[in-house]
This record gives C-alpha cells, sequence and structure tokens, in this order.
C-alpha cells in the first residue's frame, strides 16, 4: 500500500513546514458530509478547554481520556471506509500521536481536507467543514481512544460508565466489545496493521488500513 500521489504531495508541504498530525478513527456523520459534499476546512473552528460528555448509549457516557494514557508515540497513514446506515465514505487520514497530545488531518479522495483535530489535557482545537457545525469533536476523541488506546485505561472509563468492557487477546491482535448489560454497543477488531470498528447502536462503523509514514 503507497500513499496516493495528492496526498503524499500534501504530507511532504506540511513535513517541510514542520506541521504535525495525527488521525483518529472518524465519527461518522462528520466524514460522511464532508465527503459528500467536499469543502474546505476552514468553514469551522472550535476551541474547547471543557468537554462535553460523549454518550456511548441513550443515558450512559464517557469524558475523553487524559492523553498521558497512550504510553508510545504512534505515527501512520490510514485509508478508512465506512458507513453509516446505507452511506458509506472513504476518506485517507495522517496520524500523530504522543503522551502529550492527539493530532489528526484527514483528506478525501480529490486531496481536499475533511478536518483537522488536535488535543491536549489543555484544550482542543478542531477545524471542519461548515456541514460539521452540529459535530461534537469530542467523539472523535473518545472513537479514537476505544481503538488506539491500552485497555488498561480504556477498561476504567467504560466501567466508569456503568458499561461492560471485554478484551480477548489474539495471535494476530485483539478484539474489544462494550455492553450494556447483554446488549452489545461497540465491537473493535484489531488484526495486524488492519482495524475494523462496529457501533450496533449508533448503525455505524468503518475499516481501517495502516500503513507507515514514509
Amino acid at each position: 500500500m503507497f500513499f496516493s500521489s495528492t496526498l503524499r504531495r500534501v504530507y511532504n508541504n506540511f513535513v517541510k513546514n514542520k506541521i504535525f498530525f495525527m488521525r483518529t478513527p472518524v465519527f461518522f456523520i462528520l466524514l460522511i458530509v464532508t465527503v459528500v459534499l467536499p469543502v474546505s476546512c476552514a468553514g469551522v473552528s472550535v476551541v474547547k478547554q471543557k468537554y462535553d460528555p460523549v454518550f456511548l448509549t441513550d443515558d450512559k457516557y464517557v469524558n475523553p481520556l487524559p492523553t498521558q494514557g497512550m504510553k508510545k508515540k504512534l505515527e501512520v497513514y490510514q485509508i478508512i471506509d465506512g458507513y453509516y446506515k446505507s452511506q458509506t465514505y472513504s476518506v485517507e487520514a495522517l496520524v500523530q500521536i504522543n503522551p502529550d497530545e492527539i493530532n489528526i488531518v484527514t483528506f478525501n479522495s480529490l486531496g481536499t481536507q475533511v478536518y483537522d483535530l488536535a488535543y491536549k489535557n489543555s484544550g482542543l482545537v478542531f477545524n471542519g467543514a461548515p456541514s460539521t457545525t452540529k459535530i461534537k469533536p469530542e467523539y472523535i476523541v473518545v472513537d479514537f481512544q476505544l481503538c488506539y488506546f491500552p485497555s488498561s485505561v480504556v477498561k476504567p472509563m467504560i466501567r466508569k460508565a456503568g458499561l461492560v468492557f471485554q478484551e480477548t487477546v489474539l495471535p494476530d491482535g485483539w478484539i474489544r466489545s462494550i455492553r450494556d448489560g447483554k446488549q452489545l454497543i461497540i465491537r473493535i477488531r484489531r488484526n495486524g496493521n488492519s482495524l475494523s470498528y462496529k457501533n450496533h447502536l449508533r448503525g455505524y462503523g468503518f475499516a481501517i488500513q495502516e500503513e507507515p509514514v514514509p
């Protein structure tokens, strides 16, 4: 798997200017809207120091974890294919994460930026398309943390919300599940450099193929 020529040019320009990125599992409505109607991310700018709760069910919620929960550094290029009910989308993304911050930038197939997000313990900055004004970036952060943060910090967050977290370790990765009683809410599967996420309650999901940043 290789960078598309458009994304490679964009990436090289950002590196040249010493701007660093991160990528997260994409919150479904945001990407569906921006991929169907590709526009510049300059339309919406959100800066937050206090975060809204992220509801995993209609009445149970979590708060974004501190960045220190991620003990290792991560920098990857991703191809993301997702869906929300009957709609589908595809985007490319650059991700960079360390114990101090999460940075994300995503592009559609034409190289148009969909959104960028920077998350630190001191605050969150989100820039997205004008049609994403109702999107709460905290949901993007939490989806990312559910997929990439170690289970040792994810499990207490889920249990505190009154939900059940389980991780099964496999030879090639793991399977994580989040349940409300017996009802399966979220299932995440890691298989080598591939990851799949399915939210059974909300009807959305995505598959991620990862490659190292050259």
